[in-house]
């Protein structure tokens, strides 16, 4: 049973991923660090 959980989580995570990368696909670079209000802890 456990091999099909981690199946089902990783399928989560695709799908997770793949809905917040989407209004993102057709962005440059810095338009999405804009967007995401992107700042880098140095």
């Amino acid at each position: 049973m456990e091999a099909i959980q981690k199946c089902q989580d990783l399928m989560l995570g695709i799908a997770v991923g793949d809905a917040f990368g989407a209004g993102y696909e057709n962005l440059s670079r810095s338009q999405v660090k804009e967007r995401l209000n992107y700042n880098p802890i140095r």
